[in-house]
């Protein structure tokens, strides 16, 4: 019988044995075969502290938790992977206080039974493209828990070329998009609305009431803005709740733009602005928009049904 003297072995081996047996109740290292019945487990002290670990914050390091425990960060991730964990990007999502919550129940209470439709509803925003993303962040969480409160990253944003847009889309597709300034005021949101989004919306819904959504931002709620918006009678302004970009539409049209370009890509202005124009017009003739307006009785459902937190839109 071959015998092995302890005092001859690295300490690192040493230390693998042991690690293998709190983990799976052997040192056998062969792959030959059939896998082992045994593997990570809740019967491990180990596994069930990482697994807690990562599950009271999805955040964690699995780089932290491997030193914490001495280990690699190998073995850590097949803890996780046991626990039902697996790596994803995270959910970005505004933060909201309790007021913005209840505010969002009543409107999502008020509108459920609206017909968005076939109702004439303009929906209005601004967006920033930019050349480059912001730095990768991922996660460990469960399927299905996406937009699970501790999964959601707070929104940042980052750029080197940056271009502004003002746009507005209904469930018939999107209507006109121009380039605003990165410091656009009252005044010229007015002009905006004045030159840009009557005129065009007129062309389309030449006797239609109109329906107009635009966010809570200070340029819109500017009193001169207000005082025009309060001539036209012909259009009414929906009063949307603060904090609520995942209840319009168009920011999912936004981010549809971004799926079949990389901003990583862009070098110059130019480059950027033919893209996003260009992209932009390629959702003519689609029912993208359609699709979008048609599920707003789903997010507001979502919004009554989560106490008005983040819906997964």
């Amino acid at each position: 019988m071959l015998s092995i003297c302890i005092f001859c072995l690295q300490r690192r081996t040493v230390q693998l044995w042991v690690h293998r047996y709190a983990d799976l109740g052997h040192v056998d290292s062969s792959h030959r075969g059939r896998k082992p019945t045994t593997t990570y487990t809740d019967a491990s002290p180990r596994h069930r502290e990482i697994v807690a670990a990562h599950s009271a914050d999805p955040f964690c390091s699995t780089r932290s938790t491997a030193t914490t425990h001495n280990i690699s960060l190998q073995t850590v991730r097949v803890h996780l992977r046991a626990a039902g964990l697996r790596c994803r990007r995270p959910a970005k999502k505004i933060a909201l206080t309790d007021q913005h919550r209840r505010n969002r129940v009543r409107f999502a209470t008020d509108y459920l039974n609206f017909d968005w439709c076939n109702n004439v509803v303009i929906f209005s925003d601004e967006k920033s493209f930019k050349s480059d993303k912001d730095g990768r962040k991922i996660l460990w969480r469960k399927s299905g828990e996406r937009y699970k409160e501790t999964n959601i990253l707070q929104c940042r944003s980052s750029g080197r070329i940056t271009l502004g847009y003002w746009g507005w889309m209904s469930s018939m597709g999107p209507g006109e998009l121009v380039e605003v300034g990165a410091n656009n005021n009252s005044q010229g949101y007015l002009e905006v609305l004045r030159h840009v989004l009557l005129p065009t919306v007129r062309v389309a819904y030449p006797d239609s009431h109109i329906y107009f959504v635009h966010d809570n931002c200070a340029i819109h709620r500017a009193r001169i803005v207000q005082d025009w918006l309060n001539t036209q009678d012909s259009l009414t302004v929906i009063e949307w709740p603060s904090k609520s970009p995942d209840l319009n539409p168009i920011e999912n049209l936004w981010g549809h733009m971004t799926l079949n370009w990389d901003p990583s890509e862009v070098r110059s202005k130019a480059n950027l602005d033919n893209v996003v124009t260009a992209t932009w017009e390629s959702i003519r003739g689609t029912d993208v928009c359609w699709n979008m307006v048609n599920g707003m009785r789903n997010r507001l459902q979502q919004v009554i049904d989560n106490d008005g937190a983040p819906i997964s839109y």
